[in-house]
């Protein structure tokens, strides 16, 4: 790609575009409002997310991704010493998890604890891109982030699914949330194919 100049004697040069001037067709890319405000949400809520303590359910979660580090293809129970066929807490997220924790020698609830950043990351993008399919306007994800994290309340509840502002620095490494950020790109996938960013 090139870019047309005028010369000091009135002529005109072409030069070539280099770097993200030359992706973005002669023109410099700038971030979106969604881009800059969730960037910042995830890093403070992450930061947020690791200073807390554990709590609640994290020791249960920590403790399917144990089980499934000793034995990934018969697992114990996770609270009690007894068979784990048919319970719950086996899912396709806690097996990767497992996998993950055999692969690398990392603890469960370390496993865990990282996975919060991660599901914040899944769970953000699949935000902005679901509004998009509903709407072009370039701030109407960044109201949408604010609109979820706090018509919650204020009350803290960390218990899976819940995704107040307080809520989520507690319980970023739960499988619901992950799931929750998936549900949101299914959306947006679903309704990419209508052919407008309207579509839905």
């Amino acid at each position: 790609m090139t870019a047309t100049t005028t010369t000091p004697t009135g002529g005109r040069t072409r030069r070539p575009l280099r770097g993200a001037t030359a992706l973005y067709g002669g023109r410099r890319w700038r971030p979106s409002p969604y881009f800059v405000f969730g960037g910042l949400f995830w890093l403070v809520m992450s930061l947020a997310f690791w200073r807390v303590p554990m709590c609640c359910d994290f020791g249960q979660h920590a403790a399917v991704v144990e089980r499934l580090k000793a034995d990934l293809l018969h697992p114990r129970h996770p609270m009690a010493d007894l068979p784990g066929a048919g319970s719950p807490y086996y899912s396709p997220y806690a097996v990767a998890q497992g996998a993950f924790a055999r692969l690398t020698g990392l603890a469960g609830w370390e496993v865990v604890k990282l996975a919060g950043p991660l599901n914040l990351l899944v769970l953000l993008t699949g935000i902005g891109r679901f509004v998009k399919v509903l709407t072009p306007r370039q701030w109407a994800p960044v109201f949408a982030l604010f609109a979820m994290v706090v018509l919650w309340g204020t009350r803290m509840a960390w218990w899976s699914g819940y995704l107040g502002l307080m809520s989520m620095t507690g319980n970023l490494a739960y499988p619901s949330t992950f799931a929750i950020g998936l549900a949101f790109w299914a959306w947006a996938w679903a309704g990419s194919p209508a052919g407008s960013p309207r579509g839905v």
